[in-house]
């Protein structure tokens, strides 16, 4: 059997869904993946570096 390694990547990864989506990936990995990592990206940490206009 082979298994498929997955990198996933979430947006907002510090609001309320994105942490419970981050939970429920980690606890309920399936049989026929293995998640290798899960990647945040979320705009409060950058906002520093954002320029508006």
């Amino acid at each position: 059997m082979t298994t498929i390694e997955e990198v996933i990547a979430i947006t907002g990864g510090s609001g309320f869904l994105a942490q419970h989506l981050i939970f429920c990936l980690q606890r309920n990995n399936h049989l026929e993946s293995t998640i290798v990592e899960i990647r945040t990206i979320d705009r409060n940490s950058f906002s520093k570096f954002l320029v508006s206009k």
